[in-house]
């Protein structure tokens, strides 16, 4: 059976992105080729596929920060010196 378009920009998009999930030194150059290629293949899809791929490329961040211990969120109970800047500074804007 012959491939479809989409069925081949699957396939295209699945490899760049194993590509970029390898474990293996890849030049600055070289990741954002590969980039490049995934985001036009990513822009001729239906929005709905291109929702179920950024779900799971951020499932896959996710995973990885998981397995790592890292966490993105700051459950400190301390407010940096930043922090009440950007508070003030939007708080400002609603005046």
């Amino acid at each position: 059976m012959s491939e479809t378009k989409k069925d081949l920009l699957h396939r295209q998009l699945l490899n760049n992105l194993q590509q970029l999930t390898a474990p293996i030194q890849i030049s600055l150059t070289a990741m954002t080729q590969l980039l490049e290629k995934a985001i036009a293949q990513i822009k001729q899809l239906p929005e709905t596929e291109q929702d179920m791929i950024a779900r799971f490329i951020l499932n896959a961040l996710e995973n990885n920060l998981v397995e790592k211990g890292v966490s993105i969120i700051d459950d400190s109970d301390t407010w940096t010196e930043e922090d009440q800047l950007e508070i003030t500074s939007f708080s400002l804007q609603l005046v």
